[in-house]
């Protein structure tokens, strides 16, 4: 019976101590421009996304998937890329996962900037034949604020725990500089508000 008993105290404070929330502190989100229109095609769009954002370090972004219509095979898609993605209104748009490192609006209790989460859907807008509005919509936006005490299955892993926050601004439009860089014409665009 005591070892019952302490089974039970040891579970209950073990899982307090594993579900506490931490404190994120955050800093004032500025407000950078979420769209912007570009001299390109509206059929380009999506492949020039892929091939001036995808894997590009220099954006300060890591960026993890990307999808379009007309890649892969759905069956292999992440639900909310399928659900995003769906519709003749969205032929044209890219849905996109990334991450970086240290956010520069997020931090934990102790003053360290948190990795920041970013799922977001490029909406294309054809403006003319050769102009088209990339327009940035966050699906979802959390940081990992710390990992599970105990490993968890199927790999057995310490899993993140993760908390929702508010987009920054700053992300979208690194996304949309990205972009202006592969286009040529990041020069003339405003800066990045931090």
């Amino acid at each position: 019976m005591r070892l019952l008993a302490l089974i039970i105290v040891f579970c209950s404070t073990f899982c307090a101590a594993n579900c506490t929330s931490q404190k994120i502190i955050c800093k004032k989100i500025p407000t950078n421009a979420t769209s912007y229109i570009f001299d390109i095609k509206i059929e380009d769009a999506r492949f020039a996304v892929e091939k001036s954002c995808y894997g590009n370090i220099d954006c300060g972004l890591n960026t993890h998937d990307v999808y379009y219509q007309g890649t892969w095979k759905k069956s292999g898609w992440p639900q909310a890329a399928k659900t995003a993605l769906e519709g003749e209104t969205h032929k044209y748009d890219v849905w996109m996962e990334l991450t970086v490192d240290s956010s520069s609006i997020y931090f934990n209790k102790k003053g360290k900037p948190l990795k920041y989460l970013l799922e977001c859907l490029l909406h294309f807008t054809s403006v003319n034949s050769k102009t088209t509005k990339m327009e940035i919509q966050v699906l979802n936006s959390k940081v990992h604020i710390r990992d599970q005490l105990l490993p968890s299955p199927p790999h057995f892993v310490n899993n993140p725990v993760y908390k929702n926050v508010k987009p920054t601004t700053i992300e979208e439009y690194k996304i949309l500089q990205c972009f202006g860089k592969g286009l040529g014409v990041f020069d003339q665009m405003p800066h990045l508000k931090l």
